[in-house]
């Protein structure tokens, strides 16, 4: 995939990136001409009728809570998000929510899966939900909180923006570009922040 990708941007006229934060990653990582990449961000197409939750997954639910969605992977730093909620719960016992994940299994998701276990009394772990539960746990949710190490481009920033949740998110990679103002942001580094 290494070696394809490289070739395929060297031999490319032109190159588009979804954000300038992926442009940035391109010139450093395949030394690609800056004047060869053009940065266009994805789309998005609004949703006007945002759906209920099913009784599914309604059932599994808390009436309050954080809400994670995305890949169970190491770069989505959710090890970090548990350990910031932990903390949050400890110091605030008072605070009746909890964390929500939901999102498939992705690469290398043992040590993720092994703190979701060991925190099984404030994470509830969904695993992969339809797009009509997903816009439901977004409307229902106190805030959305994104603490990925990398994102391309971080779409799920935006439906949280159009469920109306606040979002909390990393301040590197392209989660500043693509939250602007309207987001809190945190170093996905550091648990106390990101709590």
């Amino acid at each position: 995939l290494e070696y394809s990708t490289r070739f395929a941007v060297r031999k490319a006229k032109t190159v588009i990136a979804v954000s300038e934060a992926t442009k940035k990653d391109l010139q450093k990582f395949y030394h690609t001409d800056e004047n060869k990449i053009v940065t266009i961000p994805h789309g998005y197409e609004s949703v006007e009728n945002i759906p209920d939750l099913s009784p599914e997954v309604k059932a599994k639910v808390p009436e309050k809570y954080a809400l994670f969605i995305s890949t169970i992977q190491p770069r989505k730093n959710v090890i970090g998000l548990i350990q910031a909620f932990r903390k949050l719960k400890n110091e605030n016992p008072d605070i009746p929510h909890k964390l929500v994940l939901a999102g498939r299994i992705g690469w290398r998701p043992e040590e993720t899966l092994a703190e979701i276990e060991k925190n099984k009394d404030i994470v509830i772990h969904l695993g992969h939900v339809g797009d009509n539960d997903r816009w439901g746990l977004l409307k229902n949710a106190s805030c959305y909180v994104l603490p990925s190490f990398y994102e391309g481009f971080g779409m799920t920033l935006l439906e949280a923006f159009q469920a109306g949740v606040p979002v909390a998110t990393s301040n590197i990679s392209s989660m500043p570009e693509v939250a602007g103002d309207a987001a809190e942001y945190f170093d996905p580094h550091n648990t106390d922040e990101i709590k």
